[in-house]
């Protein structure tokens, strides 16, 4: 859970991402905010900083939905084995950095 630290901290959370699958996360922010008008977005870029992919992100309630669809990750290059992620909040015109990691990504099916 983010909570009423929210702005005090980024939450550093490693994944991996399996190409061809769908990849969805949910953070739970403290329900003492209300984020009911804010926007979210989540970027996966390579080590260098190249975008690799825009999630679909929601906001339900106080919890934040963010998607890679598995087409959206068959558009990875099969070079790429590793990159990094940002989620951000935007509430009114202040933007937030609320998640952040190292992403290893998986090409090999088999390794699902």
């Amino acid at each position: 859970m983010l909570g009423g630290g929210l702005l005090d901290f980024v939450k550093k959370q490693n994944e991996t991402i399996h190409i061809g699958s769908d990849f969805m996360r949910a953070y739970h922010v403290s329900d003492d905010m209300d984020i009911s008008h804010s926007t979210c977005e989540c970027k996966l870029r390579t080590q260098t900083g190249k975008l690799l992919a825009i999630a679909e992100t929601e906001i339900v309630e106080n919890t934040i939905y963010v998607r890679f669809d598995k087409d959206t990750t068959l558009t990875i290059p099969r070079n790429c084995l590793k990159g990094k992620y940002d989620v951000f909040l935007t509430i009114n015109s202040y933007t937030f950095k609320i998640v952040m990691g190292d992403v290893k990504i998986v090409h090999d099916i088999s390794m699902h």
